[in-house]
């Protein structure tokens, strides 16, 4: 059947049923960066985070650079937000520089792409990992826009480490076509309501903290769209097995998760079934006393009930900050134990600077954690020369967080450095080639075959010890001090 010609109009009858909603998203979809506020969503045109330092006023440049960049005054934009961040070292004022720098500049902005940074910035308790997340993103995409000279455009996107809020902004942000990809999450709770959608749009997301096994079949599934930069939960496991087996000569160990959690029921899972074939009991609990995350638990409750079952190793999985109670209670228990047993802590209590205080650090001696990244074995990392003239201390900002998101965003910014990949689909296939690799500060970055796994993942083992007049993360096997004096034997 023809159409009929309306002027320079071909107007054709439609003969199946047209799904009005979608065609008006496809044709009138919102610009990738705009001047609407309070929608958790910004290139610059809104503050998502206040000072990196709690009590300091944020500074008068960034407020000013803010407002320029609404106003499309992207070279004064500029100038401003480079003011601001010399006088605080603020990961969100460098990415709203680079930005203005990238649409003020006439060839960075003739071939920009865009990606999202997904942090819980909004979110108090869960702001020192989004910062130290977004430093890592931060920084790569100053090194692609100042080395690569490529215009990798970021907007930051507030999850606030809720799993419904994850979902609602996906929804809003993917539906930006060109947005080509994510990269983010604090958490493997957050994530797993948002990955459905980063699947339905086909827009690669890479995880830089996410370790739950639970997401090891979208890793793998045909076309898959998942990709993550640090090691699932199963291969950290192996390694703190072998730790309690070995070193610490351990026979019976009790778990205090979350089965709410899809990071902490992941990690504990994976724990016990390694430990079977490993010869390492692993209590039960019937009574639920060891769930960490509940308004009841009771620290001192928990730790008689385990010690009376033999136990003198204990493994300790708060979710990232998805319940109210669960790392506030991690902390709890720690206190109660004083130092005495083996505490064997999860990546998300790792690099939390409460622990690193002088308030709770005597009670830390004895906690082992399991990471991606040594920072105390790296003190001439890039991350750390970058940051540490930020105006918090320099042990708490950056993590192995820092490390991860890094790579993540440079695995991004290797492949959108091919002129060629423009779209989620290309950007996809790219990632999965066999060949595909990424240098990022000095490691080569690649994927298993026909999966979005890392292929050579990092473990480290740290532990928190006094060096001076304070508390920092040490590495377990080679525990050295800052300063290169050996740390004293815990009595």
């Amino acid at each position: 059947m023809g159409g009929m010609v309306c002027g320079s109009i071909i107007v054709t009858p439609l003969l199946n049923k047209v799904d009005f909603e979608k065609l008006s998203q496809d044709l009138f979809l919102s610009p990738v960066c705009d001047t609407v506020v309070n929608d958790h969503i910004s290139c610059g045109e809104e503050m998502l985070i206040t000072s990196v330092q709690e009590g300091r006023s944020v500074p008068d440049k960034k407020e000013e650079g803010i407002r320029l960049m609404r106003e499309g005054k992207y070279s004064d934009a500029r100038a401003s937000f480079k003011e601001a961040f010399s006088q605080e070292r603020d990961p969100e004022t460098l990415i709203y520089l680079n930005n203005a720098k990238i649409n003020a500049d006439v060839t960075l902005r003739k071939d920009k792409v865009t990606i999202a940074a997904v942090v819980p910035l909004g979110r108090p308790e869960a702001k020192s990992r989004a910062m130290a997340i977004l430093r890592g993103i931060a920084q790569a995409q100053d090194d692609a826009v100042n080395k690569l000279k490529r215009g990798i455009e970021v907007v930051i996107v507030d999850d606030y480490n809720d799993p419904d809020r994850s979902a609602a902004v996906a929804k809003m942000f993917t539906k930006r076509r060109d947005i080509l990809a994510g990269v983010g999450y604090s958490s493997s709770d957050a994530l797993s309501s948002a990955l459905p959608i980063y699947q339905a749009e086909k827009m690669v997301f890479v995880a830089p903290a996410s370790t739950s096994e639970e997401f090891s079949g979208a890793a793998l599934a045909t076309n898959h769209i998942f990709f993550r930069s640090l090691a699932s939960n199963r291969i950290s496991v192996m390694y703190v097995n072998q730790l309690l087996v070995t070193t610490l000569k351990q026979k019976k160990v009790a778990i205090y998760y979350n089965p709410g959690s899809t990071y902490s029921r992941s990690l504990a899972s994976a724990f016990r079934e390694v430990s079977e074939s490993s010869g390492i009991d692993v209590i039960d609990d019937p009574q639920g006393k060891l769930l960490i995350a509940n308004r009841t638990f009771n620290a001192k409750e928990a730790l008689e009930y385990a010690r009376a079952q033999g136990v003198t190793a204990h493994m300790l999985i708060p979710d990232a900050g998805a319940s109210k109670n669960g790392v506030n209670n991690a902390l709890k228990f720690v206190k109660e134990n004083e130092g005495k047993d083996w505490i064997i802590a999860g990546d998300s209590l790792a690099g939390m600077p409460e622990y690193l205080s002088n308030e709770n650090g005597p009670f830390t001696s004895k906690m082992i954690f399991a990471a991606a990244w040594d920072v105390s074995d790296d003190r001439n990392s890039p991350l750390i020369k970058f940051w540490q003239d930020s105006s918090m201390n320099q042990d708490s900002s950056v993590d192995w967080r820092t490390l991860t998101s890094y790579n993540a965003t440079w695995i991004l910014a290797t492949a959108l450095n091919d002129s060629a990949v423009r779209s989620r689909v290309r950007l996809q296939e790219k990632l999965s080639e066999p060949t595909f690799k990424a240098d990022s500060l000095g490691v080569e970055l690649r994927f298993r075959k026909n999966s979005g796994e890392i292929a050579n993942p990092n473990i480290t083992l740290t532990t928190i010890a006094k060096c001076g007049d304070r508390y920092t993360t040490v590495n377990f096997r080679k525990p050295i001090c800052p300063n290169l004096n050996p740390i004293p034997d815990t009595p």
